[in-house]
């Protein structure tokens, strides 16, 4: 019998998708890519597009409850989080609140899943 989907897992997927929806919406629409390529240059665009495909990997992971989602969602925050301090791109402290939040959530849930991992094993 297969484990069903936690509703706060289901709630920040839902969440997730609504919000990388707009930053996919806003590389498809001219006027948006031209407005992200002036602010930024065609580098921190492309490891912006980057970062957005690597998010909907994570939320298609989180989705169906697999482990590599959850880290899949780290790793997209650690480069939005370095880019954002190399390039001094300015997200907000809330952008950062809501992901660690999210990143709490997510651990815990995919702390029973993730056993065999050192990160949360104490024993030797």
């Amino acid at each position: 019998m297969e484990k069903k989907r936690p509703i706060p897992i289901t709630i920040i997927c839902i969440f997730l998708f609504v919000t990388f929806s707009f930053g996919i919406f806003m590389f498809l629409m001219p006027a948006g890519l031209r407005m992200i390529l002036s602010a930024y240059g065609k580098f921190v665009t492309a490891i912006s597009l980057i970062n957005l495909l690597l998010g909907f990997a994570a939320i298609y992971g989180l989705w169906n409850m697999k482990t590599w989602g959850f880290f899949c969602y780290c790793a997209m925050l650690v480069i939005n989080i370095l880019s954002s301090i190399i390039f001094k791109a300015q997200s907000g402290i809330a952008y950062y609140l809501i992901s660690f939040i999210i990143v709490g959530i997510l651990a815990y849930y995919f702390k029973l899943r993730i056993k065999n991992y050192k990160l949360w094993n104490k024993q030797k």
